[in-house]
């Protein structure tokens, strides 16, 4: 037998079935009577016109339709599937067989569909609920579960409007099959805007909660809870304006060695305005073998700009064969604040800064201030991305100093090692450099390093006995500079200038006494590789003085490999030479001073005084 059930309202709206059964009791909420439709032949049709008018027609495929009136409800205790035929179709798009693509909703286990009463005594849909396996296709996008409900809202004309889906048990959600995003989760929640005469509803929140897994095209995010909120852009897709992530956030963009990884236990960005904000204890973004750790960070898409907020620190490991600014490792950490600005060219760390450079277990480097900046090659993500190393420009150390008085100034340390099996560490210091001022500028372009104003350099020697490079005298011992002018040293040359009011004290290998030199301005000249003092040549207002012996001149030679110092004088100048111990006072065209042996050896000697 087959019937037809038409509406007494709507005479076009029919459900054609085969086999019909009809039970009568007192249904309290419409006051109208029960029906039951049993016994359903496989591939029963139901066939209804949308009652708002809109030309949309679908169809459902089951066993079995319980309609219970006067509870409400439509229940189908067994798989079934719902989908759009005919009009219902966007048929402005085809699939490989030339077809439009398919908009259904399937299940394996049950459905439940709960009627209401609207103002105006029309039925509408209140909520549906399918069970087991639950998916629901548009074209290429789909959106699966173990159950996915379905709460509606009547619109103005009174048709139900969708305005929440759930999606529980193996949440999956994937638009444009994957390239325009596919996300997994235990649930899945979106809240739609009621929508306008003849629109179709527009989602304003999703949220995803339990294993959240997140995919669109190189950018992946992993979350225990996720929230996105959505407004329509200017065709009326929806486009997200604001996203969090709480819990366990992992962000990967991109693949292989520039591959940017991101953790945080809470996530928050506008991608509108390509802004993402971390926070954590702490959040790390890494990149290679770089990466950086703060409790807040903030990342720019649009000027390429990275801002630590508060403490944090940066580190880099070289690869294989390749150096980090001529470095194995590299480590910088702050207090206060760091910016990355790649547009500009530009990093600053604020804040009792502090950076180590290590070469292996041969050099380590390092450098403490109140603010480092360095500037560099501007677009250094792009050259890395092209396989290009980004050039340093150079790096300015400021020290608390330059900002008030009586605050700390800019300094640098560097330790050479040798191996050494008797020592615990397994290596032996074998010199050291420690250079301070208010500021340091280096300038890697030109390999050189300026103090700009008053500062200290010492250069120590603790080479343990035995000569090392063949053919030449070590030079062994202490230097220590002091200057209130200026320093300019080239490491290429190994030639650094000091001006104004120069002071070198030199204390020489296994002496308990130190000389100390003074004049106007200084040339000293160190090796490069080892960094010790080879030579240095001052001027003006020369003066040294050791033990009780003193020099005064216009000129010196010093040569640090011999420890002789050469003092001469001027066109008519003459060198004084006084010796306290014996109350004498001496003057000579030039003066030779050993200072090791203490032997003088004077050149065009004058009288000599001796006071009475």
């Amino acid at each position: 037998m087959s019937a037809d059930l038409r509406s007494p309202l709507s005479p076009e709206d029919t459900m054609r079935v085969r086999d019909l059964v009809l039970e009568f009791r007192v249904a309290r909420q419409f006051g109208g009577q029960g029906v039951a439709v049993n016994n359903l032949a496989p591939g029963a049709i139901l066939t209804a016109r949308n009652r708002s008018q809109m030309a949309t027609e679908g169809e459902a495929l089951t066993q079995r339709i319980e309609l219970d009136v006067g509870a409400g409800e439509i229940i189908t205790p067994g798989p079934g599937i719902v989908r759009a035929i005919g009009s219902g179709l966007d048929r402005s798009k085809r699939d490989e067989s030339g077809q439009p693509p398919p908009r259904d909703l399937s299940w394996r286990g049950r459905s439940e569909v709960r009627l209401a009463a609207t103002p105006s005594g029309e039925v509408t849909v209140q909520r549906a609920r399918f069970v087991d396996q639950a998916l629901a296709r548009d074209g290429d996008s789909r959106a699966s579960g173990e159950s996915m409900l379905a709460l509606f809202e009547p619109a103005h004309d009174g048709s139900p409007t969708l305005a929440q889906i759930t999606i529980e048990g193996g949440a999956h959600a994937a638009a444009q099959g994957g390239a325009g995003g596919d996300i997994r989760a235990d649930r899945l929640d979106v809240i739609f805007a009621p929508a306008a005469p003849g629109e179709n509803p527009s989602p304003t929140l999703a949220t995803a909660t339990g294993r959240v897994s997140a995919q669109r095209q190189d950018l992946r995010l992993r979350a225990d809870l996720v929230e996105a909120a959505m407004a329509p852009d200017a065709d009326g897709d929806p486009q997200v304006t604001l996203l969090t992530a709480k819990l366990g956030v992992v962000v990967d963009v991109g693949s292989g060695a520039d591959a940017i990884e991101a953790r945080a236990d809470h996530l928050r960005a506008t991608p509108l305005n390509e802004v993402v904000e971390l926070s954590g204890e702490p959040a790390v973004i890494r990149r290679g073998t770089a990466h950086v750790r703060a409790p807040s960070m903030r990342l720019e898409g649009g000027p390429r700009r990275l801002t630590v907020f508060g403490a944090g620190a940066a580190e880099q490991e070289s690869l294989p064969g390749q150096t980090v600014l001529g470095y194995d490792h590299v480590r910088v950490e702050w207090m206060r604040s760091m910016t990355f600005d790649d547009q500009a060219g530009r990093t600053e760390c604020v804040g009792g800064v502090v950076a180590v450079a290590e070469r292996g277990d041969a050099a380590v480097d390092t450098a403490r201030a109140e603010r480092l900046i360095v500037e560099f090659t501007p677009g250094a993500i792009d050259a890395s991305e092209a396989g290009a190393r980004p050039a340093v420009i150079g790096a300015t150390l400021l020290g608390a100093s330059e900002e008030q008085d009586g605050g700390s100034g800019a300094e640098i340390e560097g330790r050479r090692y040798v191996a050494d099996a008797s020592d615990a560490t397994g290596r032996r210091l074998d010199t050291m450099a420690y250079l301070s001022g208010s500021s340091i500028l280096l300038r890697a372009d030109q390999e050189t390093l300026i103090v700009p104003g008053a500062g200290r350099l010492l250069v120590e020697d603790r080479r343990q006995g035995g000569a090392r490079e063949p053919g030449a005298v070590q030079a062994r011992g202490t230097s220590l500079f002091e200057w209130a002018g200026s320093l300019e040293l080239s490491r290429r040359t190994g030639v650094g200038v000091m001006e104004r009011s120069v002071r070198l004290r030199q204390r020489e290998p296994d002496a308990d006494d130190v000389t100390e030199m003074e004049s106007e301005s200084l040339e000293a000249v160190f090796s490069e590789v080892s960094e010790r003092l080879l030579r240095a040549e001052a001027n003006g207002a020369v003066y040294v003085r050791r033990r009780e012996r003193q020099v005064t001149a216009d000129r010196m030679l010093y040569d640090a490999l011999t420890g002789v110092a050469r003092l001469e004088g001027r066109e008519d100048n003459l060198v004084t030479f006084f010796d306290e111990s014996r109350a004498a006072t001496q003057s000579a065209g030039a003066v030779t001073w050993n200072l090791r042996t203490d032997d003088i050896r004077v050149d065009r000697a004058g009288p000599i005084t001796i006071p009475r």
